[in-house]
């Protein structure tokens, strides 16, 4: 799938090095590379092979019992694990759309639908989520290539950012309690204040000023006239929107909440579906396999299903918590009953995006 890059002006020669850059670049992505393909299929294999192990981890002999409460559940148990399934895919959507506002603006609704659609893409190899949701973004909705990525920048940023608060507080405090969550939005406050006071520098016209001065310095130290011409290209100028959102404290504030409670959320699931195998987990215990879980997937290069589970069967076991074969039950649970929820949650926002395209079709013709 090619996805539109930004259009140069017609002022610019086919001569010069931005246009012989360009047609570089679109030819590359117009040639077939067998190489990548089978990088993507062997990286893809190596996920099933990691969800295969989970999988002998989870029916072997001593998960008999809590194999054999799965099917006494509740159906209100079952609920709850989708609902909260939900909630976290509005959340993760939420955190998109806020993050888009300063750059262009979107329906939150419409961004929401193009996450969930994503996420549920995710339980597919080579990265299929990732690539619909920027064709979506490119061709429906007309936003540049390099404005997407200062974008998802800015949310793997703010990402980044709010687990390690929770982790780090996690760590000061043991008991997570009134006092673990005072402490969780402290480093919250001061992590996203940070951000937001260095992202001034370069927010707005005067940061583009900045980020070309830096520029022009660099070329000049390291004589290389190269340097000069990126910094003052449209590129890094679409890419600088990455301080323009980073640098509103209210979109900050909001982002970092939100994705806090998502965590939160996965840490939730952890500890119903240990209730549903008859183990009582402690929200502690459930928090860190949730939050290795949900990293892992993030970044896995293997596509997000047997990575992510092997993680919290591998975590559990190597900080010593009771019962870690346990958790690869629990981590297959939470996937199959998630897969339900965003294929829900996939169908709603494709009918919803085709809704909102049809009507802004519409409300063109009108004009």
């Amino acid at each position: 799938m090619n996805l539109p890059m930004t259009a140069e002006p017609a002022a610019a020669s086919s001569s010069s090095p931005r246009a012989a850059v360009d047609a570089s670049a679109e030819a590359g992505t117009k040639r077939f590379s067998i190489g990548k393909f089978l990088v993507r299929g062997a990286l893809a294999l190596v996920g099933l092979g990691l969800l295969y192990w989970c999988f002998l981890k989870a029916f072997g002999p001593g998960n008999r019992e809590q194999l054999q409460k799965l099917k006494h559940a509740a159906p209100g148990q079952i609920a709850a694990l989708i609902g909260l399934s939900l909630c976290s895919l509005v959340l993760n959507g939420g955190t998109f759309a806020a993050c888009l506002r300063p750059l262009k603006r979107l329906p939150h609704l419409d961004v929401i639908a193009t996450n969930a659609i994503a996420s549920f893409l995710n339980y597919l190899p080579f990265k299929i989520g990732l690539v619909v949701r920027l064709a979506i973004h490119t061709r429906r909705d007309h936003i540049p290539v390099f404005t997407i990525g200062a974008w998802f920048a800015a949310v793997g940023v703010l990402l980044i950012s709010s687990i390690g608060c929770l982790l780090l507080a996690r760590i000061v405090v043991h008991e997570m309690g009134l006092v673990w969550v005072l402490v969780a939005l402290g480093f919250l406050a001061v992590s996203g204040t940070i951000i937001v006071l260095c992202s001034r520098y370069f927010a707005g016209d005067e940061g583009l000023v900045h980020i070309r001065e830096i520029g022009d310095g660099m070329a000049r130290r390291l004589h290389v006239p190269l340097l000069s011409k990126i910094a003052a290209s449209k590129p890094v100028a679409q890419l600088h929107g990455a301080g323009d959102i980073l640098a509103r404290p209210g979109i900050v504030a909001a982002n970092m909440l939100m994705r806090s409670a998502d965590i939160g959320l996965v840490g939730a699931r952890v500890v119903i579906a240990g209730a549903i195998l008859g183990k009582t987990v402690p929200y502690g215990e459930a928090f860190i396999v949730a939050c290795t879980g949900f990293v892992v997937g993030i970044i896995s290069l293997f596509g997000q299903v047997g990575p992510r589970e092997a993680a919290m069967v591998y975590v559990a076991q190597k900080f010593d918590l009771p019962q870690p074969d346990v958790y690869a039950v629990v981590a297959l649970m939470i996937t199959a009953t998630e897969a339900i929820a965003y294929a829900c949650g996939g169908v709603l926002g494709a009918g919803w995006l085709w809704v909102s395209t049809v009507r802004g079709a519409k409300g063109e013709v009108a004009k």
